[in-house]
């Protein structure tokens, strides 16, 4: 028995209060939890006031510009609704909890559970994150903890280190954010974010049309804070990013808001689509190659192309 009233409890080498110490504290938290409750019932909710509230944030630039994301995923992209768009949405509807408490901890890996509650409904959406205690580095710094290597897709050599406290915190930190915006946005009601997603796009028509050069240089300027430049842009639409066409700046808006938020990382962005247009340009040639021998292809031919597939 330690001096301070704490004990080594051996279940999973974590640190737990004896008893009667966690009793009182298991009873504390329950009252803080029930009158949670009554106050979440003594204030219900108006979804017609959730839905104004939310378009009107969908409204403003700085705000649309945010709302959603974009990422590799699989063969193609998927998209939706961001972590900050979650987040206020969470605020707007209120009466929620959400929690993020540590399950268990060993020299491997980090188990915390997020949880997100509906005080009115009492309905709690919950999951486990993982966080590894070990990370991959190309060139480990001299005195990182070295735990192995293997060949990595490039050829090269990927190490296994044994993560630093900042890195086990960042990842954990990241990990619980995109579990919780998983969490918090099946707590809203799909039609509601299908139209919020749809008024964020509309914003951003809007403000393109408006002065297209300002919303250009923002664009610009907001991955060049990442260490994204115009020409790194440029490699990735195929032409200068100078003459991006709305749909692409509205595309490359959402690829920030990924990136910006930990969800992607730049260089899979960028090597995703560099390979679909070597993809496209072979099977182009194959078909002029065709053409010129006299050979017409068997059906129509589809390219693969930023998640989409089309005939040509």
């Amino acid at each position: 028995m330690m001096g301070d009233g704490m004990e080594k409890m051996r279940n999973g080498g974590e640190w737990r209060m004896p008893a009667k110490e966690d009793a009182a504290e298991a009873e504390a938290a329950g009252a803080a939890q029930r009158a949670r409750f009554l106050a979440a019932r003594s204030r219900p909710r108006s979804f017609d006031r959730v839905r104004e509230r939310l378009l009107a944030c969908c409204r403003r630039v700085r705000f649309a510009e945010a709302a959603r994301y974009r990422k590799p995923a699989g063969e193609g992209f998927v998209e939706g609704p961001s972590l900050r768009f979650a987040d206020e949405a969470v605020k707007i509807l209120g009466n929620i909890e959400t929690r993020q408490e540590p399950c268990y901890e060993d020299g491997e890996r980090r188990l915390v559970r997020v949880s997100v509650t509906d005080l009115e409904s009492n309905l709690t959406k919950s999951d486990t994150v993982v966080i590894e205690k070990i990370v991959e580095r190309k060139t480990p710094r001299k005195g990182r903890e070295m735990i192995g290597d293997c060949g990595n897709s490039g050829g090269g050599t990927a190490h296994f280190v044994r993560a630093s406290d900042d890195e086990i915190l960042n990842r954990e930190g990241y990990l619980c954010a995109k579990k919780r915006r998983n969490l918090e946005l099946q707590l809203i009601p799909q039609d509601l974010l299908d139209e919020c997603m749809d008024e964020a796009a509309a914003t951003m028509r809007r403000q393109d049309a408006e002065n297209p050069e300002a919303a250009r240089r923002r664009l610009l300027d907001s991955f060049a804070a990442l260490g994204v430049a115009p020409a790194d842009l440029g490699a990735y639409l195929g032409h200068e990013a100078a003459a991006c066409s709305p749909a692409e700046r509205q595309s490359l808006r959402e690829i920030y808001a990924a990136v910006r938020d930990g969800q992607a990382a730049w260089t899979d962005i960028a090597a995703r689509n560099g390979g679909t247009r070597r993809n496209e340009t072979d099977s182009r040639i194959a078909l002029q190659a065709g053409a010129a021998a006299g050979r017409q292809p068997a059906g129509p031919v589809s390219i693969a192309r930023s998640g989409k597939r089309r005939e040509i």
